[in-house]
């Protein structure tokens, strides 16, 4: 059976001449080259955790879905400032380097904000419903409570 090899050189990270095979794992391919493992925590663990979400509404609320697989809901805040929600907090990595090396490293970790602008002004605690489920943080907003806030007045 015949392997493709491909050959390059990475001088910036200070590798040289990796050596991939398709029939090799990936530390036969590399000699166990510690090198290869801090080059990639450097390329990979640098880049910032940013949960994706998905925003629904409708005349009765409003609707966020946050994907939050990985992190624990104590390491969630989540924070009303006028007309915006501010989610933050950690994702943990799932391991610890101190007993392993990484060898490939796709997953993102470290703490994280995101700021989302909200049609309304949240007054009241009572109107939003959050709950942690599968790994998906839902924040509804139920805007009949938040209307029974508005008031008008008078000029005298």
């Amino acid at each position: 059976m015949n392997s493709s090899r491909t050959n390059f050189n990475i001088n910036d990270a200070g590798i040289s001449d990796l050596v991939f095979t398709g029939l090799r794992t990936f530390s036969d391919a590399t000699n166990g080259s510690d090198t290869t493992s801090r080059f990639l925590r450097r390329s990979t663990l640098n880049r910032p955790f940013l949960p994706e979400c998905d925003i629904v509404e409708n005349d009765n609320e409003t609707v966020i879905f946050v994907n939050m697989a990985g992190v624990k809901k104590t390491d969630i805040n989540l924070e009303f400032r006028n007309d915006k929600l501010i989610i933050s907090g950690e994702k943990h990595k799932p391991y610890n380097l101190d007993s392993y090396t990484l060898k490939s490293g796709d997953m993102l970790h470290g703490r994280f904000s995101k700021t989302i602008k909200l049609p309304i002004v949240i007054t009241n605690p009572s109107s939003v419903v959050r709950s942690l489920e599968d790994g998906i943080l839902k924040i509804k907003i139920l805007y009949e409570i938040e209307r029974e806030n508005y008031f008008s007045l008078n000029i005298e």
